[in-house]
């Protein structure tokens, strides 16, 4: 008997002598019972089912990343545009507000 709680693992280790030459060999073996055997079998599909949903939690978490990123760069985007804009808005503003001067002197001057 090897003492120690189920699941945990243990090496052994052997040495075979042939002659003149000795061969060793390490064997890890895992503690349990016949039942704790059974109960990891039963468990397996549940295992199986957390491993793939822990897959495919860090695939969205990346995709998730790589969104956040994508609208970072469309908000800088429109904040630049939105920048171009108000800046071409003033400039018009100026250049009409010029023109009704102009105008405004004008008609001062035919009447």
């Amino acid at each position: 008997r090897i003492l120690g709680p189920q699941g945990t693992s243990v090496t052994l280790g052997f040495r075979r002598k042939e002659g003149l030459e000795t061969t060793y060999y390490d064997v890890p073996l895992v503690r349990g019972s016949p039942e704790y055997f059974d109960s990891l079998k039963a468990n397996q599909p549940l295992q199986d089912e957390l491993d793939r949903l822990r897959r495919a939690n860090s695939q969205l978490e990346s995709q998730r990343a790589r969104d956040a990123a994508e609208l970072q760069r469309y908000r800088s985007h429109m904040e630049q545009q939105r920048e171009d804009f108000d800046r071409k808005y003033l400039a018009m503003d100026e250049a009409l507000s010029s023109k009704d001067q102009e105008i405004a002197r004008l008609s001062s001057e035919v009447s």
